[in-house]
C-alpha cells in the first residue's frame, strides 16, 4: 500500500522547507512496515534502503524511519549528501488520523539531535 505525504522543518524563523515523501507498507493486524522514499535523499540511498515500521492504535500513529546512514547539506557543494562513517539516525512519527480530510497529521523528532516539524500524508488512491 503506497502513502504519500510531506514533512516540514524550519531553515530559519522565517522560512520552511516542504519534502515530500512516499511509504510502501506491508500491513499485518495494526502494525506496518516497509520503506521511504523522499525527494531530498531521494538518489542518496538505495531503493529499499530508508526502513519503515510503526503501528496504528485507533487514530494514533506511531512509526519510525531509519536511515542507513547521516545525510546533510553541503553548503560548498549545495547538495545533500551521505557520510556513511556515521551511525544511522532515527525519526520518530506521531499523529493522528483526521477522518474529515482522510489523512494523518502530526509531528517528528530527529534522534536525539533537536530537530523536530511537522508532517502529513495519506494513501494514495489508485
Amino acid at each position: 500500500m503506497i502513502w504519500k505525504g510531506f514533512f516540514e522543518y524550519k531553515l530559519d524563523e522565517e522560512l520552511t522547507e516542504k519534502v515530500d515523501f512516499w511509504l510502501d507498507l506491508s500491513f499485518k493486524d495494526n502494525n506496518f512496515s516497509g520503506y521511504s522514499v523522499d525527494r531530498e535523499t531521494k538518489g542518496l540511498f538505495e531503493d529499499g534502503s530508508v526502513s519503515v515500521e510503526g503501528f496504528i492504535d485507533g487514530n494514533l500513529i506511531s512509526f519510525v524511519k531509519k536511515y542507513p546512514y547521516n545525510y546533510f547539506f553541503n553548503e560548498k557543494t549545495s547538495r545533500f549528501e551521505i557520510d556513511p562513517s556515521t551511525k544511522n539516525h532515527e525519526v520518530k512519527y506521531e499523529g493522528y488520523f483526521y477522518p474529515e480530510k482522510k489523512k494523518y497529521e502530526g509531528t517528528y523528532r530527529v534522534g536525539s539531535k533537536n530537530y523536530s516539524g511537522s508532517w502529513e500524508m495519506g494513501k494514495m488512491d489508485f
